[in-house]
């Protein structure tokens, strides 16, 4: 069974490839998007996701890890982001439950 630093690695991997399927099998079907730290729900579910991150992989967007921590489920990066329009960076704390991350909080500047 993968760890939840593998499967965060994987999802990383499939965004930066532009793969939407690969990126999805790493979320679970009801899988919550989030603001850190309201716990406003942004994006929820694989037909949410897949719009969002469409577009965004349509912005040539790609994603260089500047650090991570992993402790038990739960697997923090510091992200830096680049896109055709902008550069940025984020933290994104992820939760795995069993083989699939089923929540994502973002704290963006």
């Amino acid at each position: 069974m993968a760890t939840p630093t593998e499967i965060v690695q994987k999802q990383l991997d499939a965004y930066n490839a532009h793969d939407i399927d690969a990126f999805l099998a790493t979320y679970t079907p009801d899988a919550k998007l989030c603001d850190f730290p309201s716990g406003e729900v942004w994006i929820q579910g694989h037909a949410q996701i897949r719009e969002r991150y469409t577009k965004i992989f349509e912005n040539k967007a790609h994603v260089d890890l500047a650090s991570r921590i992993a402790n038990g489920n739960y697997v923090i990066d510091h992200e830096a982001v680049k896109t055709v329009n902008e550069d940025f960076h984020a933290v994104a704390i992820y939760h795995v439950t069993d083989t699939l991350i089923d929540q994502v909080w973002f704290l963006t500047e």
